[in-house]
């Protein structure tokens, strides 16, 4: 036996769930009850939150622009997942219930790992920040005060060094457990096209493409079908093999990308339904289920932006219900329970797939191995090429050459245009300028470099969004199996990139969603008309009717907002739109380039990409996984035809310009390819000189860990008593049918008590004969995981004294939500 208990020659893996619920009184995150109106930017004395709210005050102050929460609708947990690979290098994969990832709080999580694996030299974890992997659910609806990161806190509730520090130690004690319960391990894998109809092109359950069809501001066809989303529901299953006859589920790894945000502003806490399917899947699988995003699709209902006319398309067809957003409880518990059944379907597919059974056509499985191959690659690059740091609200200079001048942060987090939002030239300079903007960049094509202006110009993000100017990519090896991790909310034309890249199946790289593009043709080959010449190596590109070509040799394209409206696009202008789709964007970040990157050439041939043309399938994988959402955010990852068509919100917020998909895609395609033998990717002068960040952010943790050290004890110090002795003051009543069940007790403040509440039902033979203070007669029927809500009762104003001086009560109330019938009935776990 190695370290752990490891068998030699074997994977041995552990996990663990930790209770990470915060205080009732912190606001439920973005979609908590707002104190002021949600567009306003600079506080006021009109936005500026407050801890008095409808239930109470909160005497702890959690909020600053969002009122408190009162209670918990579904607690929250963190998970950790610990792999050792039979040469004993391991790493650990988190999963959180944050709105976005970011690099400070995942810094001191590895700090307190760095502690604890000093005070405990014959049993360390081994986890460091070069092998940590923490993925976020992305909650709408969850505490979020972790980041000092100024810009964050439009959308969330502001920094807390309190909330800072409880998570970190929570993710800290997740690892801790897990990497002190490895087990030898069985791997397995599989992907089922998560699908309405169950083939692999229907439409997705759950979700559609964050921001649909639109148009480009020069008329081509722009953005997205709703229904154009990764469709993979991808499992990575871990058994324990401790007991080689009686294998035993020990963790699966659910990769699916959609926002959490079915609720509103309830002012509950809640993991949301990310949470309602781990409690799901926990019950009727067993082990510890862990989740990370992908393609961060919406649930969003059918919503049209201002410039938007679009009709009927809608992702979904009306009678299949498939509308989330804002639908509350009841319809997030039915999206945990249809993701839950897709989980279970893939997990399933693993063990059928290994004793020889066919499967459904798209279902793609990855056989239980043992001795497999386990890697990690993990490097932190700078910023591509010019950029110092990240930026955000991307202005259009072409429309300030145009008299519309735009004004990054004004209308933070998008560009706001001096003369209107619509990007129309404002005729309003006092003068014609004697450059034009297409002089500059005639002259950049020449290769004066002074003329190279950006064709969009942003303001920095560092310290509003980003914390760090450093960009982490892990990419990791499971045997047949890569996991690219992304820090990013990316989208299918990504995730299908780098899968086409690393699988093994030759010609078949993803370039980018094409309106005009045949895709209903299985053997259509992406391809590109340069003078009616095809793209070497692709084949023909065939047009559908979406742009029809004209005897004058313009086009007549259809608006996707609207197919029913067709307009006309030049020649030039059709071409360009298929440059910025197909052409190779190999070069683009090679310092020489380093200033025309980001000014499209006039010369289409010319023109940078979507992404790079490199297939890596000397070293690819039988399966590939993409998650996003992980270990810190860029942003939004907006394709380079994206970025160039337009201004808009997901564009303002792609932190890395025009070629971001392309930055991260290649990185983490060649990192993967490393792993299976491909050659090393190494980092550049650049890149290192840019390690001061990383130990700034080393230092930076530490100062906050010291801080928390010496502020927390202090102030709960001087933390008045509670009132009352702890007692059970109302007792369910029976009920029939339909109704609810309450319990009411006094318990401790809000700071001090985060109740669990659950209901416990009889197993003994006879009811009668249940002992209510006999363990053995009874086993939990619903916990507070989105079954038993927990509500506290808070001080009026006019008892904050009695608060200050020990003498307030705090009651509790638990409810639970019953059905009872002499029908038998099949739950949860199928009795």
């Amino acid at each position: 036996a190695g370290r752990g208990g490891r068998s030699i020659g074997l994977v041995t893996a552990g996990a663990a769930v930790v209770d990470s619920t915060w205080h009732v009184g912190s606001s439920a995150g973005q979609y908590a009850s707002a104190s002021c109106p949600y567009d306003v930017i600079i506080p006021s004395d009109a936005c500026v939150g407050t801890s008095v709210g409808d239930h109470g005050v909160d005497p702890f102050t959690h909020q600053t622009r969002r009122n408190p929460s009162y209670g918990i609708q579904g607690r929250e947990s963190v998970r950790a997942l610990v792999v050792e690979g039979a040469d004993g290098q391991r790493f650990a994969v988190v999963s959180n219930d944050l709105y976005i990832p970011q690099d400070l709080v995942n810094r001191r999580v590895a700090g307190i790992l760095a502690e604890y694996d000093r005070a405990h030299p014959d049993s360390p974890t081994g986890i460091t920040p070069e092998n940590l992997t923490i993925s976020v659910s992305h909650s709408h609806s969850s505490p979020y005060y972790s980041t000092p990161s100024w810009g964050v806190w439009l959308f969330q509730d502001v920094f807390d060094i309190r909330f800072f520090e409880h998570i970190a130690h929570k993710m800290a004690e997740a690892v801790i457990a897990a990497s002190n319960r490895m087990v030898p391990v069985r791997m397995g894998a599989a992907t089922i096209p998560f699908t309405v109809d169950g083939t692999p092109t229907g439409p997705s359950w759950l979700k559609k493409h964050s921001y649909g069809p639109t148009l480009a501001d020069d008329g081509t066809p722009a953005g997205y079908p709703r229904w154009d989303t990764d469709r993979d529901l991808a499992v990575v299953r871990f058994d324990d093999i401790s007991e080689r006859d009686r294998p035993r589920p020990l963790a699966t790894w659910v990769v699916w990308g959609n926002h959490p945000e079915n609720l509103d502003g309830n002012d509950l806490l809640t993991g949301e339904y990310v949470n309602t399917m781990y409690r799901i899947v926990d019950r009727e699988i067993g082990g510890v289920t862990l989740f990370s995003q992908n393609d961060t699709g919406t649930a969003e209902a059918h919503d049209l932006m201002p410039d938007q006319i679009e009709t009927g398309t809608n992702a979904h067809p009306a009678h299949l219900r498939q509308e989330f957003s804002h639908k509350e409880y009841a319809q997030m518990e039915r999206a945990a329970r249809t993701l839950a059944d897709g989980v279970e379907t893939a997990w399933r597919d693993v063990s059928l797939a290994s004793s020889g059974r066919r499967l459904p056509r798209g279902h793609r499985v990855v056989r239980f191995q043992t001795g497999f191959p386990v890697g990690l690659k993990d490097l932190r690059f700078a910023p591509p090429g010019y950029r110092v740091f990240p930026s955000v609200s991307s202005c259009r200079t072409e429309n300030t050459f145009e008299g519309n001048p735009g004004v990054p942060l004004a209308g933070l987090p998008d560009c706001r245009y001096a003369f209107g939002q619509n990007n129309e030239p404002g005729d309003q300079l006092p003068v014609n300028p004697s450059v034009t903007y297409d002089m500059l960049r005639d002259l950049c094509d020449d290769g004066v470099a002074a003329a190279c202006v950006p064709d969009n110009v942003g303001a920095p993000s560092y310290t509003g969004l980003e914390e760090t100017v450093q960009v982490h990519l892990q990419a990791i090896r499971l045997g047949d199996v890569a996991v690219t991790v992304c820090p990013c909310e990316q989208w299918a034309d990504q995730s299908r990139n780098i899968k086409s890249r690393l699988d093994k199946v030759p010609g078949n790289v993803w370039f980018g969603w094409d309106w005009t593009a045949n895709y209903t043709d299985p053997k259509w080959r992406p391809g590109v008309i340069y003078d009616g010449k095809d793209l070497p190596g692709h084949g023909p590109l065939t047009l559908n009717d979406w742009c029809i070509r004209n005897e004058n040799g313009t086009w007549s394209c259809k608006d996707p907002r609207n197919p029913a409206v067709r307009r006309e696009v030049s020649d030039h202008l059709f071409r360009r739109m298929k440059a910025q789709i197909y052409n190779d964007a190999r070069g683009w970040d090679a310092p020489e380039n380093s200033l025309r990157a980001e000014t499209e050439p006039a010369e289409l041939d010319k023109v940078w990409g979507n992404f790079t043309h490199e297939e890596l399938t000397a070293h690819g994988y039988d399966m590939v996984i993409t998650v996003g959402m992980t270990n810190d955010y860029w942003g939004y990852l907006a394709s380079y035809r994206e970025f160039q068509r337009g201004d808009h919100y997901r564009k303002a917020l792609t932190g890395l310009g025009p070629h971001s998909e392309d930055f991260m895609a290649t990185r983490l395609s060649r990192m993967a390819a490393e792993l299976n033998g491909g050659p090393p990717v190494t980092l550049g002068p650049k890149d290192l000189a840019y390690r001061w960040d990383y130990q700034h952010q080393g230092g930076r943790q530490e100062v906050l860990g010291r801080s928390a050290r010496t502020y927390l004890p202090v102030y709960e110090a001087q933390m008045p008593a509670d009132g009352g002795a702890p007692s059970v003051v109302s007792q369910p009543e029976d009920i029939e049918r339909f109704s609810a069940a309450n319990v009411a007790w006094i318990g401790g403040s809000t700071w001090s008590d985060t109740p669990h509440a659950r209901v416990e039902r009889c197993i003994a033979p006879e009811p009668s004969a249940c002992d209510p203070a006999d363990p053995a007669d009874w086993e939990t029927y619903a916990d507070g995981f989105g079954e038993v809500e927990v509500k506290a009762n808070y001080p009026q104003p006019s008892e904050m004294p009695a608060w200050r001086a020990g003498q307030f009560t705090w009651r509790w109330e638990a409810t639970f939500e019953a059905f009872d019938s002499d029908i038998p009935l099949r739950i949860g776990q199928g009795d």
